[in-house]
């Protein structure tokens, strides 16, 4: 778990999917997000990627290739490298590999930094 903070707020985020778990506010102590119920849905805001949503029958054709893919696609499952490069930053990376070239056949490098401004939770990808 990696965990960002500053004076207004104290975050939560997992290398799987670089999905944040919390968002605390500091002055009233309120976790503002979902609280991952895995009854109801164990996840609470990873990274959907190369598409959100689904194909007809987990399937698609690249240059006549069929590919496999589940809804949302691979990073919310997949473990990103973490750079962490300050208490109010982090940069998460994921880069295709042999197995995601299995579904997914373009050479990438899917960047998603996290940083805290004031009471603000910015997340930029690239």
């Amino acid at each position: 778990m990696i965990i960002l903070k500053n004076n207004d707020l104290e975050v939560s985020l997992h290398p799987k999917g670089a999905e944040i778990h919390k968002i605390v506010g500091l002055h009233d102590n309120i976790n503002y997000m979902w609280r991952r119920d895995p009854i109801l849905w164990a996840n609470s805001a990873p990274i959907l990627f190369p598409f959100v949503g689904a194909v007809n029958d987990n399937e698609f054709r690249i240059d006549g290739k069929t590919y496999t893919m589940t809804r949302h696609g691979f990073a919310r499952h997949s473990e990103f490298e973490t750079n962490q490069k300050s208490d109010t930053e982090v940069t998460f990376t994921l880069r295709s590999n042999d197995y995601i070239a299995e579904h997914y056949p373009y050479l990438f490098e899917l960047n998603v930094t996290y940083s805290l401004h004031e009471s603000s939770l910015k997340c930029h990808c690239e």
